[in-house]
C-alpha cells in the first residue's frame, strides 16, 4: 500500500515539473 501512495506522490511531482517546463517554454 505504501508503495502505491509513494508512486502517486512521485507522479504528481513529475506532472508539476513537466507543467513548469511547459509553462516556461510557452512563456
Amino acid at each position: 500500500m505504501l508503495d502505491k501512495s509513494q508512486n502517486l506522490v512521485h507522479l504528481r511531482w513529475l506532472l508539476l515539473l513537466v507543467d513548469l517546463k511547459g509553462a516556461g517554454r510557452l512563456s
